[in-house]
């Protein structure tokens, strides 16, 4: 079984990921169209994403395309909350590609849970309850 190796994979083992696009791989797919409550639409792209996590750590190439491909969605990220935040009149903090990075994770971490179990994660209107809340809580320090 592939998943139990520990050495780089072949070429025809790499075969199925060429397919993503250049630097944008399925990340970026991932990122665009695939909303925290929408997993279940884009079902086979979710999966397709999750899958391409083991082979990448015994390839070089796909780990570096995926990589690439975090690098321009957390870009993206940025660029559009940057946007946002001076059209409503507000200073875009320093950190922002640290927070476009920790929200890149938490929905990576609910679309892991929810290929577990479905009904399991929060909604996005919960996690962005949660997210409010661990803000509440750090800003007591």
């Amino acid at each position: 079984m592939i998943l139990l190796r520990d050495e780089p994979l072949d070429q025809a083992e790499l075969e199925p990921f060429r397919s993503l696009k250049s630097e944008r791989t399925l990340l970026d797919f991932h990122a665009r169209h695939a909303a925290i409550d929408s997993f279940d639409e884009v079902r086979s792209s979710v999966h397709a994403c999750v899958e391409t996590y083991a082979p990448a750590l015994r390839s070089d190439e796909l780990r570096e395309r995926m990589a690439a491909g975090y690098a321009t969605v957390r870009e993206s990220a940025v660029q559009l909350a940057t946007k946002a935040m001076q059209d409503g009149g507000m200073p875009a903090p320093e950190n922002l590609a640290a927070i476009a990075s920790v929200l890149m994770a938490v929905c990576d971490g609910l679309m892991l849970q929810w290929i577990a179990d479905p009904d399991g994660p929060p909604k996005a209107a919960e996690t962005l309850d949660a997210l409010a809340a661990i803000g509440s809580l750090t800003s007591m320090r």
